[in-house]
């Protein structure tokens, strides 16, 4: 007996996709200036400082 033979089906068809993150720019405007953040949509975080765009 293989080891491939003995593994359950459900277990042989089982695949791993990676999905990449959501990350995009967010914006405001403080005293008629832009600015931008990057916000991670898919783990709903910042993950930066805001800054003058």
């Amino acid at each position: 007996m293989t080891l491939s033979s003995a593994a359950p089906a459900s277990v042989q068809a089982a695949t791993v996709t990676p999905r990449r993150a959501i990350i995009e720019y967010r914006y405001k405007i403080v005293r008629g200036y832009l600015y931008r953040r990057l916000y991670d949509a898919s783990h709903d975080r910042w993950l930066g400082p805001w800054e003058r765009a």
